[in-house]
């Protein structure tokens, strides 16, 4: 009934300015890096939770359209923003092939970020370069929220 992540809130936001930190993210190694500013534009303060959804553009397999990444949670008194920052490591844009091994596809990946999974009006793409990865021992698989 309800997009994922839909929430009621006594005022209202805006999404703005979202900058990738870098486009060219390397698949073994890399972070996708995100920006955002989040602004309470209505007249009473509030909580919004921000929510980065990614899109494999052109997977070997079928992957879902958005997958929800990270999230995080900035209260905002009327007129005020905040700078967030989002931190996706790229193994937590890995899927699982049809061998049933983890790998992490080098190629473009759309950033989606807002209030909920139907009401994503920022968007970027980022593009994870080198060789196919096969994470191995330790997965790094939990992103990070920041408020600067």
């Amino acid at each position: 009934r309800y997009p994922f992540g839909h929430g009621l809130s006594y005022t209202e936001f805006s999404y703005e300015d979202l900058r990738l930190i870098a486009s060219n993210v390397d698949c073994r190694t890399g972070e996708v890096v995100a920006e955002v500013t989040i602004r309470n534009a209505g007249k009473r303060r509030g909580v919004a939770v921000l929510q980065l959804y990614v899109r494999d553009k052109l997977a070997s397999v079928v992957r879902p359209v958005k997958e929800l990444k990270a999230f995080g949670r900035v209260t905002l008194e009327p007129g005020a923003s905040a700078r967030v920052s989002f931190r996706v490591p790229t193994d937590m844009l890995g899927c699982t092939c049809m061998d049933g091994k983890r790998v992490v596809e080098p190629g473009e990946f759309e950033i989606m970020v807002g209030a909920s999974s139907a009401d994503l009006p920022l968007k970027a793409v980022v593009t994870l370069t080198g060789a196919p990865s096969r994470p191995t021992g330790t997965w790094r698989m939990e992103s990070a929220f920041s408020t600067k």
